[in-house]
């Protein structure tokens, strides 16, 4: 009988363990999340400050990572309209003949 009750104290105490921790770990999570996101927030802000003043002077608002980008979606749109040219010409061509 004793035994039992020693073994039930021992599973209570384990459970209230886990859910001590389980709690612990939450907080201190919730907390950790928050600073992150708090540096993240400082980070971004600072960005766009430093992109709004290279804005005001002159320069590009543009990343060279969007330059680039829209460099390839033009080269890329340019050699469609072309090609659809060539296959225009092509059909031209072809009704000619017939």
């Amino acid at each position: 009988m004793k035994e039992d009750a020693d073994k039930d104290k021992d599973k209570d105490s384990k459970i209230w363990g886990a859910l001590l921790f389980g709690l612990i770990g939450a907080t201190v999570t919730t907390f950790a999340v928050g600073q992150l996101r708090r540096s993240v927030d400082w980070f971004y802000v600072q960005l766009l400050r430093t992109q709004s003043r290279k804005g005001q002077r002159g320069g590009s608002f543009r990343t060279s990572f969007q330059e680039e980008a829209w460099r390839k979606h033009n080269k890329r749109l340019q050699e469609e309209y072309e090609e659809e040219m060539e296959r225009v010409e092509r059909i031209r061509r072809m009704q000619s003949v017939f």
